[in-house]
């Protein structure tokens, strides 16, 4: 997995953190869970080719560890409570 790098991050068209994934210095893949556990995965085109090429265990692997650490920085259930009840007072607002 060399040539994977993770890195999860806040973006500013996001309300929750999400994993960036990047192959050989190329965004290859975005994963996010604006609801608890609800994973959406974005794939990225190559900016410099037809396609992507690796290894298909190298990119489970990097997709399946990117999911394990944005899953530990998600909210509780007890947390995500306080966050709804915090946006509908706002929404209310």
């Amino acid at each position: 997995m060399s040539k994977f790098r993770i890195t999860i991050a806040s973006l500013q068209d996001r309300e929750e953190l999400v994993a960036e994934v990047i192959y050989d210095h190329c965004h290859w893949v975005e994963i996010s869970a604006e609801k608890p556990n609800e994973f959406i995965i974005q794939f990225y085109p190559h900016p410099k080719k037809d396609h992507w090429e690796f290894s298909f265990d190298e990119a489970i692997e990097a997709l399946q560890d990117a999911k394990n650490r944005l899953s530990k920085m998600q909210r509780t259930p007890k947390q995500q409570k306080e966050y709804d009840r915090w946006k509908r007072s706002l929404d209310e607002s």
